[in-house]
């Protein structure tokens, strides 16, 4: 599967990695993150600290994926996909609650540690809005 407009000589030429098991394009040398924001318009995986320009953080722990690793000696780990070099059939995963629980977490904390509550926002705003 390769992106609508890709010069054909290009995706004939990537690699893939699996995500719940779809299979991603990638360009060696990409992260995980970035190979799924060229696939596709939005990622599927939730992202905050990323920026193409500013390269990989990994700060905000939004982008957690579960990795399995292809010697069945280790247990599957929760990584960040934007500190996640793309390689040749990686088997990752969302979909499981482990990491649905996790994205839920931090954007709880991110909003409780948020400066701006709800009601303080709409102040501001209409405050903003009236000068």
């Amino acid at each position: 599967m390769c992106k609508r407009g890709t010069a054909p000589m290009r995706c004939a030429m990537a690699e893939v990695f699996y995500l719940d098991g779809e299979a991603i394009p990638f360009i060696p040398g990409q992260n995980v993150l970035e190979a799924l924001l060229e696939h596709r318009q939005e990622s599927s995986i939730p992202y905050f600290c990323f920026h193409p320009a500013l390269g990989s953080l990994g700060a905000c722990r939004q982008c957690g994926v579960m990795v399995y690793p292809h010697d069945g000696k280790h247990p599957p780990r929760l990584t960040m996909a934007c500190l996640l070099p793309a390689s040749r059939d990686l088997q990752l995963g969302r979909a499981e609650a482990k990491v649905q629980h996790e994205h839920q977490l931090i954007s709880e904390l991110l909003m409780r540690n948020h400066p701006m509550t709800a009601r303080s926002a709409t102040k501001a705003a209409s405050a903003i809005c009236r000068t």
